[in-house]
């Protein structure tokens, strides 16, 4: 992913991972929404699936 955004590839944080993970492993489980973003916290992609469907922030659903 990261050849594939050359000069923003520093935008393909560790969080943004995880969350690519989960989404891809966790359908259809993981939809209704498939989003990526960095502002949400870094959750192994696992426990973001069984706790926030994919979608980590402060401890709650969201």
């Amino acid at each position: 992913m990261k050849s594939k955004l050359g000069s923003n590839s520093w935008r393909w944080t560790d969080t943004i991972q995880e969350q690519f993970y989960c989404h891809i492993a966790g359908l259809p489980a993981s939809l209704p929404q498939y989003n990526l973003e960095s502002w949400r916290p870094l959750v192994n992609w696992a426990q973001s699936l069984v706790q926030y469907r994919c979608n980590p922030y402060d401890g709650a659903w969201s």
